[in-house]
């Protein structure tokens, strides 16, 4: 098992930072939750398709796993409108690491 973080604790940091602080605090994987206060991974310009092989280069260099991509997706609604929102948002944030 690799010792990892959440990006939910330092939600304001930069992909420099994350992996810089990770790597010289010892961990081996991290779980992205925000970046630079958005929560909506596919809004971050960091794993947008045309940079997401260096965002993993990055991490690779640091030596951390991307162990977990965290959403907000949800699929408890009564609502049949919010449901079919999330999954389009699932889908997307699926999209990510595909």
């Amino acid at each position: 098992m690799k010792l990892s973080f959440a990006t939910l604790g330092c939600p304001e940091w930069t992909i420099d930072e994350i992996c810089k602080y990770g790597a010289e605090y010892g961990y081996q994987g991290v779980g992205i939750r925000g970046i630079l206060g958005e929560f909506d991974l596919t809004k971050v310009e960091a794993f947008f398709e045309a940079n997401r092989e260096d965002t993993l280069e990055k991490f690779r260099k640091a030596g951390l796993e991307l162990v977990i991509l965290s959403t907000s997706v949800k699929f408890n609604s009564s609502d049949e409108d919010d449901r079919k929102q999330n999954l389009q948002d699932g889908i997307a944030n699926i999209d990510l690491v595909g």
